[in-house]
């Protein structure tokens, strides 16, 4: 009976983190980021949403936070601003304009803004209808039926055109080309989307930690950091995350779906939810190796394993498949009578092949009476020295160290002509009625 042994190789690959590690410092005076002028940013004839999380250090002065508009206020922005109705009242600021200047629309959130807190800030445009979220809630709305133009200034976090940079800190911005609802915009709020949400053309975490480069996780565009600087300071916020699970394993493999596997695969998931109630989805890719299939070919008295392998190990079956120290080749020459096998490895599964019974006295028997060959190793013509005097002979077989038959001689042949074989190691079989014999030959 063969023994199969299991190697696997397990390696978790984890892309996000289950809580918020970072988000962006901007220091008021000349502190934001470019994204560039992306025709993904143009909605003069389609709904979209915007915003992120910020907490404002300073008003002074009122700060530009998300900002896609010129220096007439053609396009639009998201901004602190005094409450037209009680200056003495900042509020958040959705704003854009049309090209039938002056017309223009001002969404202001009719919650009183908390310095030094985080606030999650949603704005949507959708079929002449503007809201604004705060924390969640809708805060504001405005009705304006005109087409937002479009402007040639570049997407700017942290500023508004002509000036007001930010003094605060801002994380997890986002751009959708679709209205989100007041559910999807509190799932956002707290489970930070992956990147490949539909209708999510820009999204930046800034988990990145370091450097100038703000990583754009839809992959369309990635921003510039001016002066702007990473902290550990973040909003009350998780993260999807997205967890690929790479295992290599021998034969087959049984993942945490309860599913056993027999092939490679690389698509099944699994989706656990966190504290937060986010989603983390765990994806397997799963690479199966088969076992080789080793088998023993008898050369007594030596015995060989039949593949050829990155490593070889000879047991002793009748001490319950102990290791014999220091035999580690293809080849094991025994030394006591007993039961052997191989164990062999290759791309990283280990195989071990059925128990051989070896009979010393048998073998010493017979090698007074056995025939050989020569030369060894040979080039050509192999001669058999000693079939004459072997009876009840049936055929000779040559194999190949994959123990393939590739020629059979039913006459008792000495000279055989092995030219046209390739360079390797093979066997010469001799079979008698009651029993066959096998001697290794090498072609060169």
């Amino acid at each position: 009976m063969k023994i199969l042994f299991l190697i696997l190789i397990l390696s978790i690959s984890v892309f996000g983190k289950t809580q918020n590690d970072y988000s962006i410092r901007f220091d008021g005076t000349d502190d934001y980021i470019d994204f560039g002028n992306s025709t993904d940013f143009d909605f003069s004839n389609t709904s979209f949403t915007f915003g992120c999380w910020v907490k404002i250090g300073s008003l002074s002065p009122l700060p530009g936070i998300i900002n896609k508009s010129d220096t007439n206020n053609y396009g639009w922005f998201l901004s602190i601003e005094s409450n037209p109705g009680n200056s003495n009242h900042e509020k958040f600021r959705f704003s854009g304009t049309s090209s039938n200047s002056p017309d223009y629309f001002n969404v202001y959130s009719d919650v009183i803004y908390s310095p030094m807190e985080w606030h999650h800030v949603m704005a949507v445009f959708e079929n002449g209808t503007q809201k604004l979220y705060y924390d969640g809630s809708l805060a504001s709305t405005d009705n304006w039926n005109y087409s937002i133009v479009n402007t040639s200034t570049n997407l700017i976090v942290g500023k508004k055109e002509g000036g007001s940079f930010l003094n605060g800190s801002i994380d997890d911005v986002q751009i959708w080309n679709v209205p989100l609802t007041q559910q999807e915009i509190q799932q956002y709020m707290y489970c930070s989307p992956i990147g490949n949400e539909n209708g999510l053309i820009g999204y930046w975490n800034f988990e990145e930690g370091s450097g100038t480069t703000a990583i754009d996780l839809t992959s369309n565009n990635n921003g510039i950091i001016n002066g702007a600087i990473y902290t550990r300071n973040t909003p009350p916020s998780s993260r999807n995350i997205l967890t690929i699970d790479t295992v290599n394993a021998c034969e087959s493999y049984t993942w945490i779906d309860g599913n056993t596997y027999i092939i490679s695969n690389n698509s099944a998931t699994v989706i656990e939810t966190n504290s937060f109630g986010c989603d983390s989805v765990i994806q397997l890719n799963l690479t199966i190796t088969p076992y080789p299939n080793t088998s023993i070919i008898e050369n007594i008295p030596s015995l060989t394993a039949d593949q050829f392998a990155s490593g070889y190990q000879w047991l002793n079956c009748n001490n319950d498949y102990s290791i014999i120290i220091g035999e580690t080749n293809q080849t094991f020459t025994p030394t006591e009578t007993g039961n052997y096998a191989v164990a062999i490895s290759l791309n990283g599964c280990i195989d071990t092949s059925e128990c051989i019974p070896v009979n010393l006295s048998e073998i010493n028997d017979f090698k007074n009476n056995f025939a050989s060959v020569y030369p060894n190793p040979v080039s050509e013509i192999l001669v058999i020295k000693g079939l004459k005097k072997l009876t009840e002979l049936e055929n000779i077989e040559i194999i190949s160290s994959k123990g393939n038959v590739l020629k059979k001689l039913e006459e008792k042949k000495e000279i055989i002509n092995i030219k046209n074989l390739p360079p390797g190691l093979y066997f010469l079989k001799i079979n008698l009625k009651t029993e066959a014999r096998t001697i290794k030959f090498i072609k060169n």
